[in-house]
């Protein structure tokens, strides 16, 4: 696979504004191709936590790339996050649902309720993003990047943060991830890696599991792996086929690149661009 070459700063126009949501203003990058009207627009929904940081510049270089091949794309901070109003306390899944179903309209009003749309997310933002085209009429297509499968699993692996750099630092009183989860059922909020996360977040999160949903319009799925990988994780194809078998039209690949989302330093997957281009281009 040949890498797509940068878009040039002429092909694309970045502007940043504010949109209403959930619990007020909303921050977002708006991206568009500079020269004419867009052939789509793109809605991009973020990962959680320390991954949406560690993942911003490789989505900003994808969001350029997309906006250079016809597509406007909207960024946004959800409520709770990044530079959109709220507290992370006063978030939860009902909000970020509503925050996109918010954005989506916004692209709507700029650029023509007939205007194709795609959601795009990574990891939990993915999981979102299926969730989310439920809810809107049409169907927008999905481009997912690593999608998280279980909303448990994933803040059980969240927990196992909290336990190593409680032991790194030292702490005297050690605990379990099971302990955690019982702080969670007392109604407490947890501090982790900097991040406060309530009951009522980690139950709305916790409740999301892909393979109760069945996506309502086509997806495309892409993971990115170690240069050894040839597919996806087991776990992943199964639900890939589930999702077949239930009549979606569903197609998954692999990249090889570093997972630029979980790195100390900030990566980038160029690869991951140039195959997003390619098949929303087919």
């Amino acid at each position: 696979m040949t890498a797509t070459a940068p878009p040039s700063p002429a092909d694309y126009t970045l502007e940043a504004l504010f949109i209403a949501g959930a619990l007020g203003q909303l921050f977002c990058i708006h991206t568009f191709p500079s020269h004419a009207p867009p052939q789509g627009v793109i809605l991009y929904a973020h990962p959680f936590g320390e991954e949406m940081n560690k993942s911003r510049r490789q989505v900003a270089l994808q969001a350029r790339s997309f906006a250079a091949s016809g597509y406007a794309v909207l960024q946004c901070d959800l409520s709770g996050c990044g530079d959109s109003a709220g507290e992370l306390t006063d978030a939860e899944v009902s909000r970020w649902l509503d925050d996109l179903q918010q954005a989506r309209a916004w692209l709507a009003q700029r650029w023509g309720a007939d205007q194709p749309c795609v959601l795009w997310g990574l990891r939990l933002g993915a999981t979102l993003a299926v969730l989310a085209s439920q809810c809107q009429s049409p169907a927008p297509r999905l481009l997912l990047w690593q999608p998280v499968l279980d909303g448990r699993q994933f803040l059980n692996q969240f927990l196992r943060v909290k336990l190593a750099t409680d032991i790194l630092s030292g702490a005297h009183e050690r605990t379990t991830v099971a302990a955690l989860w019982q702080q969670w059922q007392r109604g407490d909020t947890i501090e982790i890696g900097g991040y406060l996360l309530t009951a009522r977040l980690a139950d709305s999160i916790a409740a999301l599991d892909l393979s109760q949903l069945t996506p309502a319009a086509p997806v495309i799925w892409l993971d990115v792996v170690a240069e050894d990988a040839t597919d996806l994780t087991a776990p992943r194809l199964a639900l890939v086929n589930q999702w077949q078998q239930q009549g979606g039209a569903v197609t998954a690949q692999v990249v090889t690149g570093p997972p630029f989302w979980a790195m100390q330093e900030i990566a980038e997957c160029a690869a991951l661009i140039t195959r997003s281009c390619e098949r929303l281009a087919g």
